[in-house]
């Protein structure tokens, strides 16, 4: 039996809480070298965020089809959207100040942040797919 296309799958949105909670894993576990310097404390926090964000993706995989999941998953977006867009503007004014403070490029400190700034935009494009089935 196929489902209904115009209407997000469960799986489609069980894996988007499972990815959001990876790369938020991910973010704090590897991304996050020192957490005395504040430099890397952006990153802690957007991985923070973003596994926040898995939360509603995670109620809308066990809600059964209806209004209610509906608006689960339209918040679950918004809220994704919010912190991917606010992640990715923070990481890239990082990158910046990291340049204009006489880092070389192959730092740790840019290559984490900018790996980051990859996530970011990796995971809020794939999300986006996943949300369109």
């Amino acid at each position: 039996m196929l489902s209904d296309p115009r209407k997000p799958s469960h799986r489609a949105s069980g894996a988007n809480a499972l990815s959001l909670a990876v790369v938020g894993g991910f973010f704090v576990a590897v991304l996050m070298a020192n957490w005395s310097d504040n430099a890397y404390l952006a990153l802690a926090l957007i991985g923070a965020a973003l596994a926040a964000t898995a939360v509603p993706f995670a109620l809308a995989a066990l809600l059964p089809c209806g209004s209610r999941r509906r608006v689960v998953l339209i918040l679950g977006i918004a809220s994704l959207r919010v912190v991917g867009a606010l992640g990715a503007l923070v990481l890239v004014a990082s990158l910046v100040a990291n340049r204009s403070r006489n880092y070389r490029d192959g730092t740790p400190l840019f290559v984490r942040h900018l790996v980051g700034l990859i996530l970011v935009l990796a995971t809020l494009y794939l999300a986006g797919l996943r949300c369109l089935r």
